[in-house]
């Protein structure tokens, strides 16, 4: 995740998002791996989710991702969730032509309480795509506690390395195809800069060889003298 991501989520019922670099749990074996990465936080205030009568927060990217019909697919994502929240999961809807949502097609395992909190955990899922729509949108879900002695605490679940691909076999995260796009136009762009800086030391060079223009001869210095 980079802070522009934060521009491609939405986030619902109250709840905030924003983007954090993970330093907490260290120590931990199984988080080492993401140990100074960009995670999405995604956070909700129980006393206030309360007042307006909400039980969660969802999450999900503004723009829907288009997928083949009939087709299997499988979804991937790493989610850590805090002590307060009681589950939290995702699942995948089409988007029908009106905005409305169709039938769900899939829905992740549940962390819940009884599962580690502030440790991410994988949570995978294989799908297949019907024909109502072409389109779909993957929404996160973010369910806080309701035997809490205190509601003013926020219940917050961290998203990490999100990855769809097609087929029935998750395969690792690689940048989508704009970011790929970007990275390869500022490689090009370095690697023109350091071609003008080596240039620029070749021609600096030439010209100060014996001889050169900027370097006195050794018939210079006898008439100098």
């Amino acid at each position: 995740f980079s802070e522009d991501v934060l521009d491609k989520y939405t986030t619902s019922y109250g709840g905030e998002h924003s983007i954090h670099t993970y330093a907490w749990g260290t120590g931990r074996p199984q988080d080492e791996f993401i140990k100074g990465q960009k995670v999405l936080r995604v956070a909700q205030h129980i006393q206030t989710a309360l007042n307006n009568g909400y039980t969660y927060c969802r999450t999900s990217l503004k723009e829907n991702v288009v997928l083949k019909p009939n087709t299997e697919y499988t979804m991937s994502v790493y989610i850590s969730k805090s002590n307060v929240c009681a589950k939290t999961f995702f699942a995948i809807y089409p988007v029908l032509a009106d905005g409305s949502l169709g039938t769900k097609v899939c829905k992740s395992d549940e962390l819940t309480v009884d599962d580690i909190s502030s440790t991410f955990i994988k949570l995978t899922k294989t799908f297949t795509t019907g024909t109502e729509s072409n389109t779909y949108t993957v929404r996160y879900y973010n369910y806080y506690r309701t035997d809490l002695v205190s509601n003013d605490t926020s219940t917050i679940m961290y998203i990490y390395n999100p990855m769809l691909s097609e087929g029935n076999k998750e395969i690792p995260w690689t940048p989508a195809p704009e970011d790929q796009q970007e990275i390869v136009t500022s490689t090009i762009k370095h690697m023109s800069k350091i071609e003008q800086k080596a240039d620029s030391i070749t021609s600096t060079v030439s010209s100060m060889k014996i001889g050169g223009g900027n370097l006195l001869r050794r018939t210079d210095f006898d008439e100098a003298r």
